[in-house]
């Protein structure tokens, strides 16, 4: 393995050339076969696992049990994270935590994660990836909580800091994000323009696990506006994503959670056309 490797991955991107040698130096190379299960969640970590070849399928476990056994390990992966001062870790487990309370219906807690990434200052600056990897479940908060002011501001700076970047497939999320906090603003253009333009960016890479979440919004909005037909087109392509994913996902248990969504089950209904 070699440091070109580990810059292609966003979560070594930012890493100083001295960080990436000790990564080098403490890895070994490990062949799994097909069909071993090489990390369970819940369990405690053995290591930082980064695949060379092939592909692996992940599923999430569900359930209390499950979903507080996952929140342990992420946190305690912030304290590991916290006693080496590494921002950007830091950052995406404190996302990974606030994606589990989002999941146990505690959003309270996940806002109280995340709130101060919310705010533009030098070490949002020094930790953009992490912002990167924890903006979608702190727009979700923000939004749950209504602390719509926070991710007004929020938006004001990082959309335009990922624009610099080029990272265009995150500007797209955003984009839906901010489509959704115009909605519950009661700003029906605005929500309108951010989708319009986040899903042409989605479009383009292939984002299809966050486009049909914008077709279904797209759809809402284009319904408050009058345009009844562009709201039904918009929930054929939102449904026709849906039904694409539901066959590409191999894992019963994952599938069946999948669709037990709220918002997927709206759009599944027979009325939903």
């Amino acid at each position: 393995m070699s440091k070109d490797i580990l810059r292609e991955l966003p979560l070594f991107a930012g890493l100083p050339e001295e960080d990436l040698d000790r990564l080098l130096a403490m890895g070994e190379p490990v062949t799994v076969r097909a069909g071993d299960v090489l990390i369970e969640e819940g369990t405690p970590a053995d290591g930082l696992y980064v695949a060379l070849e092939g592909r692996f399928d992940a599923a999430l476990a569900t359930g209390k049990r499950a979903l507080a056994a996952a929140k342990a390990a992420a946190r305690e992966a912030m304290r590991a994270y916290e006693s080496i001062g590494t921002a950007l870790w830091l950052a995406s487990a404190r996302g990974l935590t606030a994606r589990l309370n989002l999941d146990r219906g505690e959003a309270e807690a996940a806002w109280a994660e995340l709130s101060s990434l919310s705010v533009d200052n030098e070490e949002r600056q020094r930790d953009f990836e992490g912002v990167l990897f924890a903006s979608g479940p702190l727009m979700q908060a923000g939004l749950a909580v209504g602390r719509l002011a926070d991710l007004r501001r929020f938006c004001g700076w990082f959309i335009p800091a990922l624009e610099r970047e080029g990272v265009w497939r995150f500007v797209g999320e955003l984009l839906y994000w901010r489509g959704l906090l115009c909605l519950a603003e009661g700003d029906n253009s605005a929500a309108l323009a951010d989708l319009e333009r986040g899903r042409e960016l989605l479009l383009r890479a292939e984002a299809n696990c966050v486009l049909w979440r914008l077709d279904a919004a797209l759809a809402e909005v284009l319904e408050r506006m009058g345009d009844h037909e562009g709201a039904s087109a918009a929930r054929r392509r939102a449904r026709e994503l849906v039904a694409r994913l539901t066959a590409n996902i191999s894992d019963r248990e994952l599938r069946e959670s999948f669709l037990a969504r709220r918002d997927v089950v709206a759009l599944r209904e027979p009325g939903s056309v």
